[in-house]
C-alpha cells in the first residue's frame, strides 16, 4: 500500500467529517432559533432612509430630461410674468397662469 494514497484519503475522510459537522451544527441552529430570519441592521437603517421616498420607475436620463423640461418651463413663465408686469397687466397674468400651468381645468378668465 502506498503512504501517499492513505495520506490523501485520510485528508478526504478529515474534510467529509469536518462538512458534515459543520453542517449538523448549521441545522441544529436553525431549528433552535425557530427558523427566525436574521436581518442587518444596515438593512434597516437603508429600510429607514427609503421608505418615504417615492417611488420613480423613470430612467436616470428621463428623470434628468423631465427636471431640465420642468426649469425650462418655470424660467419661461418667470419671463412671461415680468413682462407682464411690466406691461402693467400683472393682474391678467394672474389670471392667465392657472391655466398655463394646468392647475385649473377650466379657468374662467374675465378679460376687460
Amino acid at each position: 500500500m502506498d503512504r501517499q494514497k492513505g495520506k490523501f484519503r485520510a485528508f478526504l475522510l478529515a474534510a467529509l467529517t469536518n462538512f458534515l459537522a459543520n453542517d449538523w451544527h448549521k441545522q441544529q441552529t436553525w431549528r433552535q432559533r425557530g427558523r427566525r430570519q436574521i436581518v442587518s441592521l444596515d438593512e434597516l437603517v437603508a429600510e429607514r432612509l427609503y421608505r418615504h421616498e417615492p417611488v420613480d420607475w423613470l430612467t436616470p436620463e428621463k428623470h434628468f430630461e423631465r427636471q431640465w423640461a420642468l426649469a425650462v418651463v418655470k424660467q419661461v413663465l418667470g419671463r412671461l410674468q415680468q413682462e407682464y408686469v411690466l406691461g402693467g397687466k400683472a393682474a391678467l397674468f394672474a389670471k392667465l397662469e392657472p391655466a398655463l400651468t394646468g392647475d385649473v381645468a377650466q379657468p374662467r378668465i374675465d378679460i376687460p
